[in-house]
């Protein structure tokens, strides 16, 4: 609200603790099979003894900052912020900078900045007595449709995980394909179809893995099936070859790896070169610059796309708090795809002892204020 005072806090103490989750099998990338998820809890205190909590866990593969230099981004925000008092605005706005200049840019590297904003954000929102989704926007949504995810299985595994998890109310699925060749692919979204029924939704996600001319071949030949988007069917790097194929696919393509950055979200826009955004707030180094893309693209017509990086519980659900506020930011405009949130079930174990899943295929955001789960550093 215009003129409304902002939210002041005097930063008491602040404490980074590693941790180590491991999957329930492990997690293939383009480079390696992780086995264990690494990141950081960041808690900050103010002088009445709350603490907010948010989480740094970079990915290789993002253009994201090493572990170690996360560690080292972490500690010199630490030092920044103990003892110093930060004036925070009474809501969100996309003129708002990303990090509340806790340090500059250069030295504050994404998933160090989406850490320490996160646990600001979260204390700023439990002082003001709001649940952090009403800080991005008071008329911010209590669901978050989200979808369930299909591997590059077999077709007769691929139809299994279908429907499991239509059964369990999920109304759209993300089939993984660029694995195993065309006709596997096919294949398996064939099966995936049939075991979903029609009125379910099919997105597909080739994560790089097809050229400009394949890419075209495979979209032609899979649109009969009704798919709802593609997912970066070609390398990041090839923001032309997106534009070309964004103009003449007959299904819609999303940019997910390509978009990186803000600057990089904003020259996918300007080229034309998806139909969607894919949106991960730890790459993008937080939730404030994550919304600030999706007003810019919203506001130009396209749906976006909130996403986790298979982060833990604390990331996971202040993402859920950000992609509350995507429908009120859309005014209308567009119709706004289900988000990519449901990932806390690939994690063996949690940050917590019982983390929030979602329910007959939608997140129930956290009433309470902040982030809504609670919690005090170890």
């Amino acid at each position: 609200m215009p003129g409304a005072p902002g939210i002041s806090l005097t930063i008491r103490d602040v404490r980074v603790v590693p941790y180590a989750l491991a999957f329930r099998q492990p997690f293939a990338t383009a480079r390696e099979a992780i086995a264990l998820r690494r990141g950081f809890t960041v808690w900050v205190a103010d002088t009445a003894g709350r603490w907010g909590v948010g989480e740094a866990a970079p990915l290789p593969g993002f253009g994201m900052e090493r572990l170690e230099e996360c560690a080292a981004a972490l500690e010199a925000g630490r030092g920044a912020l103990t003892g110093r008092e930060i004036a925070l605005p009474r809501s969100w706005s996309p003129r708002l900078q990303p990090g509340f200049g806790i340090l500059p840019d250069a030295d504050l590297r994404p998933a160090a900045r989406h850490g320490l904003e996160c646990a600001l954000l979260d204390l700023a929102t439990q002082q003001a007595g709001i649940p952090l989704s009403r800080w991005f926007h008071p008329l911010a949504a209590t669901q978050v449709p989200v979808n369930a995810t299909v591997g590059a299985a077999a077709p007769e595994e691929a139809a299994r995980q279908a429907e499991e998890q239509v059964a369990r109310g999920f109304t759209t699925l993300k089939i993984k394909v660029g694995v195993g060749g065309d006709a596997a692919d096919a294949a398996r979204l064939a099966a995936v179809r049939a075991a979903a029924g029609p009125a379910v939704r099919l997105r597909i996600d080739a994560n790089e893995a097809w050229d400009e001319a394949q890419a075209l071949r495979m979209l032609r030949r899979l649109a009969p099936l009704g798919v709802e988007y593609a997912e970066q069917p070609v390398p990041a790097t090839e923001i032309d070859a997106m534009a070309r194929l964004s103009a003449a696919s007959p299904v819609p393509v999303a940019a997910d790896e390509m978009v990186t950055t803000e600057a990089r979200a904003l020259a996918v826009l300007r080229a034309r070169a998806a139909h969607v955004l894919v949106l991960k707030p730890m790459a993008l180094g937080g939730l404030i610059a994550a919304l600030r893309v999706a007003h810019r693209a919203l506001a130009g017509g396209v749906p976006v796309v909130l996403t986790t990086m298979l982060e833990g519980v604390y990331a996971r659900m202040a993402a859920v708090h950000a992609a509350a506020a995507l429908p009120a930011l859309a005014a209308g405009r567009v119709v706004l795809p289900a988000c990519g949130l449901a990932t806390g079930h690939l994690l063996r174990e949690d940050l917590v002892a019982l983390p929030p899943l979602p329910q007959r295929g939608s997140f129930a955001v956290p009433a309470a204020p902040g982030l809504g789960i609670g919690g005090t550093p170890p």
